[in-house]
């Protein structure tokens, strides 16, 4: 009996030890697998802030094509009066007079 009893405390320091060396195996494995989440979801927010850096610069080349392209765009129109004002009067009365002719 003395020996039962001195094996069922050795089974027990056994199962005491081993839950421990899981425990300690688990924890290990926990802060693995949070350090890589955390990895992971910085790598996708540094995705996202890239794409969100690119998109910030398209708008900001299209508003500043569609700023050019609207400068580009000015049509005049002239009235009689400034039309004898206007630089460019001169060479459309001298094409108005050779077509006339």
């Amino acid at each position: 009996t003395e020996l039962e009893s001195l094996q069922k405390i050795q089974q027990q320091r056994e199962l005491k030890f081993e839950e421990k060396v899981l425990m300690t195996v688990l924890s290990w494995q926990k802060q693995a697998d949070a350090s890589q989440r955390k990895k992971e979801l910085e790598q996708l927010q540094s995705q996202f802030q890239a794409k969100a850096a690119m998109v910030a610069s398209l708008e900001a080349q299209y508003l500043q094509r569609q700023q050019d392209f609207s400068r580009q765009q000015k049509i005049k129109t002239v009235d009689g009066i400034q039309a004898k004002k206007e630089a460019s009067a001169i060479y459309l009365d001298k094409f108005r007079e050779k077509v006339e002719l």
